[in-house]
């Protein structure tokens, strides 16, 4: 018998893809899928050639306590329609509405934050972040983070256990991968990410000058060799 796993993401940009992901890698004789996500053409095509049920819910960003309420009431809704074997959560409000939502009807739920919430905010803001990521912790049967960083965050920031702390690291499938003609074309490569800390710009200028450090360095030591 297989079993069933609602996704439930406020986000169909980046995340989008990672669950895309996940549902195409997936074993389809052990695994059935639904997907509570916001309206999405492409999402929702996706999943209905792929025979998997789409309920539209934004998942409002902002903090109104009766926006948020009447999401959480539906995503329980549709838990108890679908009745699935466990919840898979994304980002900020999808993880804590989802986490809510799997500890009311009692359903098993992994949390994968996509960088946690409380990461952009300094002051008050990050502590009231901080102190909903930790609310939410105790509903939490497993922490899927995307990057060892994360789940450093999630076991020495927030106290997770170590056993309930696990390593699946962003990738993309290599026939994702462009590929080029001519050998020797210049190969563009670059990034698109919004300007927060977690998407971690700097790192990208660093590795970015390394390369380019590296290219020059070997066409000089190319032309010494040469006049050698």
């Amino acid at each position: 018998m297989s079993m069933k796993i609602i996704h439930i993401s406020q986000s169909t940009g980046g995340v989008k893809t990672y669950v895309t992901h996940i549902l195409n890698y997936a074993n389809k004789n052990n695994y059935n899928f639904a997907i509570i996500a916001p309206e999405n053409a492409i999402f929702e095509e996706y999943a209905a050639k792929n025979g998997m049920p789409y309920y539209r819910l934004d998942l409002h960003r902002g903090n109104n306590p009766i926006k948020n309420l009447v999401s959480l009431f539906r995503i329980v809704a549709v838990i108890k329609k679908e009745k699935p074997d466990l919840l898979h959560v994304h980002s900020a409000k999808g993880g804590f509405l989802g986490r809510l939502a799997a500890k009311i009807t009692n359903t098993r739920v992994i949390y994968t934050p996509h960088a946690f919430s409380y990461l952009p905010f300094t002051g008050l803001s990050r502590v009231i972040y901080y102190f909903l990521e930790l609310l939410t912790k105790s509903s939490t049967d497993l922490l899927l983070a995307i990057s060892y960083s994360e789940a450093n965050r999630a076991i020495y920031e927030l106290g997770y256990e170590k056993r309930k702390v696990k390593v699946i690291a962003n990738s993309l499938p290599v026939n994702d991968l462009p590929t080029y003609g001519k050998t020797g074309e210049k190969l563009n490569i670059r990034m698109i990410g919004r300007l927060t800390y977690q998407k971690n710009h700097m790192l990208f200028l660093e590795i970015a000058n390394l390369i380019y450090n590296f290219q020059f360095s070997a066409r000089v030591f190319t032309i010494i060799v040469r006049m050698i």
